[in-house]
């Protein structure tokens, strides 16, 4: 399998809309079915630890973005919407990942650990690595090729998602995107059912 024959998990039929809570104010998760890929091209010289979600309290101060993240750390949006646009959806949307596809030029980027790291004003739980040649597999036939598949994963305001590009890697990552919550539509649901 290569790059272009990946089109995201196989997955069940699943209902357009989700329901969360009682009827009367429930939020509902909306099946997006849709992807977010971006590039970051290092040519800095060294290794960089870059982070493509912020979380609302970021540890990781190299933040992807549409350009220049600093001088010769470049990253770039590989579909139709920029990064900006991604950051800002995220934060507002939550929203889960079905799959990550991640490509790059350079063997020594999968010898790295993405991480993800929940965050909590009460306190942050452990953050999880994922050593990223866990995820190769021999029918891929590239081995600068790995797609993570996991349960539970979202991408949102409370996580931050950080990974070290090695110096002279060119890395591109395609997100799969399934559902999303639109809380600001579940307020207005609220507001309505409570008459105010």
């Amino acid at each position: 399998m290569d790059v272009t024959q990946y089109a995201g998990p196989a997955a069940p039929a699943i209902p357009a809309s989700i329901h969360i809570g009682d009827n009367s104010t429930s939020e509902k998760a909306n099946s997006l079915n849709k992807t977010f890929g971006f590039q970051v091209v290092n040519g800095t010289g060294a290794a960089q630890r870059i982070s493509f979600t912020p979380s609302y309290v970021p540890a990781v101060g190299k933040l992807i973005t549409d350009g220049a993240i600093i001088a010769n750390l470049v990253s770039s949006s590989t579909c139709d919407h920029t990064i900006a646009e991604f950051l800002e959806w995220i934060k507002f949307h939550a929203t889960r990942v079905s799959s990550l596809l991640m490509t790059t030029d350079t063997v020594s980027q999968l010898q790295q650990s993405l991480t993800i790291q929940k965050k909590s004003l009460f306190g942050n739980p452990q953050a999880e690595n994922l050593l990223l040649s866990a995820y190769t597999s021999p029918q891929f036939n590239n081995d600068k090729m790995v797609i993570i598949e996991r349960p539970n994963w979202q991408l949102d305001n409370d996580t931050e998602h950080s990974l070290i590009i090695p110096s002279g890697a060119t890395t591109t990552f395609q997100f799969f995107l399934g559902y999303h919550v639109d809380h600001s539509g579940a307020l207005r649901k609220v507001g309505t059912a409570l008459n105010k």
